[in-house]
């Protein structure tokens, strides 16, 4: 099928950290089938980690969550694009959510960590991130380098 081709170049481009042309490839995908979970999901994480365009990426997670309410990938990707926005709060209800659905998401536990670092709760944080290390550091150096503490905005 055309959309699972365009799926799977998009998802071979953003592991090569081609996230233009992931873009562009979901978005074909999307054009096929508009309704397609998981290219939504891969469009918004693949927008919020270019870090241009952040209400667009927000809108394919919340176009997904519509179509598939109980899809943590899509929390954990609203996630991300609250973090990159600095609505730290709005993170980590959303990182709860799934810790809540699925306490074995490491990138949930490293989000959450990096939002409650941004509004000063240190050692939560730190807690948090130690406990994503333990459940995958796979996920945690991904995520480490889509979220790096450094180039969150600052606290309000």
């Amino acid at each position: 099928m055309l959309f699972r081709s365009f799926l799977n170049r998009g998802i071979a481009n953003f592991s090569l950290g081609q996230f233009a042309k992931a873009e562009q490839d979901y978005t074909e995908a999307l054009a096929i089938d508009p309704n397609m979970t998981p290219a939504l999901n891969n469009r918004c994480i693949t927008r919020a980690v270019m870090g241009t365009n952040y209400e667009d990426a927000r809108a394919d997670c919340l176009s997904a969550q519509t179509l598939n309410p109980n899809d943590i990938f899509t929390r954990i990707n609203l996630g991300l694009v609250d973090l990159k926005q600095g609505k730290y709060a709005d993170a980590i209800k959303n990182y709860d959510a799934v810790i809540a659905a699925d306490p074995r998401r490491a990138r949930a536990f490293y989000g959450r960590g990096v939002a409650k670092i941004k509004t000063g709760d240190r050692k939560g944080g730190e807690a948090d991130i130690d406990v994503a290390k333990g459940l995958d550091r796979k996920s945690t150096r991904l995520n480490s380098s889509h979220i790096p503490l450094s180039r969150m905005p600052s606290s309000a």
